[in-house]
């Protein structure tokens, strides 16, 4: 009877580990799935990209070998080279009409210089981001010092939500550590809302050590008041304040993070991105190495949204200020 309760018992114990191993390995077969869906996918894009370059590169070498200019005929012959004698009416007659074509076709070169230089603007580099295997940015997007808790919703219906440098989405929510207001050398969080304000969006900076937020109708209101409150903790003009439609509209842009490249890359493949008629499009290239990873991330570091940069003036502007 023992012998049997012992052998039941085992049972038991081997039923248990058989049914944790089945559901870890159903656990895998579920991700692997999801990996696999998610890798073709990427497969197919980039196969159909591959396709459409092949079929451009087929035309384009078509065209070269059309239009070539070769001496030769398609049968490997070369032509009789003939003379025609011509009239001196005829000469001069051919002698305008060449110096028109010439004209023409300069005029032609500089309009085609001129679209190429136009259409050849530099790209701008943007950190590569985390996907899910739908396509969608995993959320908190880490951008170095800037996180990315949510890209909101687009409003393009709405033109203040909006402008030619930038996009306003409801719902859009990050967060930076940056110096505190009370004592600018100990770095706090910052955290950046954009809230739906009605007819223009309602801008909200919530520090970490301060009970209130900072609201204001724009990025650089809210920058501006928190450089401000900097400046008094310190007793000096540090920080540079810029009134409202200069260069400190992209600065307060900059510290809700709402221009770094990864972001706006993102936001304009969002919904409602192509209704805005007043923003203007911008094209963007994913680094491809770390050396230009490091020189987007090192763009970002300005002292008034990084906290080290802001140190570093700190401790010059006292050195000078103490020394004789």
């Amino acid at each position: 009877m023992k012998h049997l309760k012992r052998i039941i018992k085992e049972l038991v114990y081997e039923n248990a580990a058989l049914c944790d191993l089945v559901a870890e390995v159903q656990q895998q077969v579920v991700v692997a799935t999801e990996e696999r869906a998610f890798l073709l996918k990427r497969l197919c894009h980039h196969q159909t990209t591959a396709d459409h370059h092949s079929q451009l590169t087929t035309k384009s070498n078509n065209y070269l070998i059309l239009g070539s200019g070769s001496v030769e005929n398609w049968d490997g012959k070369k032509p009789k080279p003939t003379v025609v004698k011509r009239k001196p009416a005829e000469i001069s007659q051919g002698s305008s009409t060449t110096t028109t074509t010439l004209m023409s076709t300069v005029a032609s070169s500089e309009k085609a210089k001129s679209r190429r230089s136009s259409s050849s603007k530099p790209k701008r580099l943007c950190p590569p981001i985390t996907l899910d295997s739908a396509g969608r940015p995993i959320f908190p997007i880490t951008l170095g010092p800037l996180t990315i808790h949510s890209l909101g919703e687009i409003v393009s219906e709405r033109e203040a939500y909006h402008t030619e440098q930038c996009i306003y989405p409801v719902g859009f929510c990050s967060s930076r550590m940056y110096a505190s207001l009370h004592d600018p050398l100990r770095p706090v969080l910052y955290t950046c809302k954009i809230l739906d304000g009605g007819h223009s969006p309602r801008f909200e900076v919530v520090c970490e050590d301060e009970e209130d937020a900072v609201v204001g109708n724009s990025p650089t209101q809210c920058h501006n008041h928190i450089l401000q409150t900097i400046n008094s903790a310190l007793d000096m003009d540090l920080l540079t304040i810029r009134p409202e439609g200069s260069d400190s509209d992209e600065r307060g842009c900059r510290f809700f993070g709402l221009t770094h490249p990864s972001v706006q890359n993102v936001l304009q493949a969002c919904p409602g991105a192509r209704k805005c008629s007043k923003y203007k499009w911008l094209k963007f290239e994913v680094c491809r190495s770390e050396a230009e990873v490091e020189s987007v991330f090192e763009a970002e570091k300005e002292a008034s949204f990084c906290h080290e940069a802001l140190l570093r003036n700190i401790r010059f502007a006292r050195h000078h200020v103490t020394s004789p």
